[in-house]
């Protein structure tokens, strides 16, 4: 038994498989990261790519009659249910994306890839000063600020850096319910709110308007 041979220019027979690397739902790189790298077996060059983009994305390697392909794509409706009309007179323009090709193997494909990355980053005037900016919103306090809890750490973080920033969320959770279900909810809740109404050390005061808080509300 013996199995026929395909000529896919005669007989129109593109393979039908492909290998694809894509996120899965909103989060961009929970478990992959947009970004690859071909080597070539014959010859020293390398051909990488990154998809510029936060949200759903996919990156794809097929064949076609004719040779080979690489797709690069923000979000679609058979990987993420995603879809959109683009009528006579609209434009829709994809999700952009980066290619470089470098001389080298991985290590040199990455460089420039890096390069490119910092070429397109917009630089704002925060870049500059570079600020560190501490953020409690689910892995220090998990979700659930008070502020017996926030003034500890804000004191702390001044401390280390006195240009620090501070963000935590206080003032949108339901009375019930657990972390990902109550929050979210746009309405004040007395169980989330954070009273300005303890003493103020000077380090805190300078913090505490990022905080949400009022460093002038008497106690």
């Amino acid at each position: 038994m013996g199995l026929a041979r395909i000529d896919r220019e005669i007989q129109h027979h593109p393979p039908r498989s492909r290998c694809v690397v894509t996120n899965r739902g909103s989060w961009s790189t929970g478990e992959k990261l947009p970004t690859g790298v071909l080597l070539s077996r014959t010859f020293p060059y390398a051909l990488a790519w990154q998809i510029e983009h936060n949200g759903p994305w996919l990156y794809e390697l097929g064949e076609t009659r004719t040779g080979a392909y690489l797709l690069l794509s923000g979000p679609t409706d058979q990987e993420h249910q995603w879809s959109t009309e683009v009528a006579e007179g609209t434009v829709f323009i994809s999700v952009p994306a980066s290619m470089v090709v470098a001389r080298g193997g991985l290590d040199e494909a990455f460089a420039v890839l890096t390069d490119q990355r910092r070429a397109i980053r917009a630089v704002r005037a925060a870049d500059r000063r570079l600020p560190v900016v501490f953020n409690d919103y689910m892995n220090t306090l998990m979700g659930n600020p008070t502020t017996e809890k926030l003034l500890p750490l804000i004191d702390a973080a001044a401390e280390v850096a006195p240009s620090t920033s501070a963000s935590m969320r206080a003032g949108t959770r339901r009375v019930t319910g657990g972390t990902r279900s109550a929050s979210g909810c746009p309405h004040p809740a007395a169980s989330r709110a954070v009273s300005p109404r303890l003493s103020i050390t000077s380090a805190s005061a300078a913090w505490l308007p990022a905080c949400g808080l009022n460093p002038r509300s008497s106690a």
